[in-house]
């Protein structure tokens, strides 16, 4: 996998680094400095949670989790899976 890390959040230090192990995948996915790239701009991903971060991305999520849990999802399933 290849990534476009900037360093200590610089746009001007974008680098592209090629990811080779579960550890540097982990790290980079928990890197509070990574920006998901692949869907910014264009008005269908604007707003949409991959898009967010920081703080924003943070409480989006807080807000927005408890509707994916299994305890709200199974009566969901049980009304519209025959």
């Amino acid at each position: 996998m290849t990534a476009l890390i900037t360093h200590h959040g610089d746009p001007a230090g974008l680098a592209e680094h090629t990811i080779t192990t579960w550890r540097e995948a982990k790290e980079i996915y928990r890197a509070k400095h990574m920006r998901q790239g692949l869907y910014d701009g264009g008005a269908v991903m604007e707003g949409v949670l991959v898009n967010l971060h920081g703080t924003e991305h943070r409480d989006r999520r807080r807000l927005e989790n408890p509707l994916f849990r299994r305890d709200t999802l199974l009566p969901l399933r049980a009304r519209s899976v025959p």
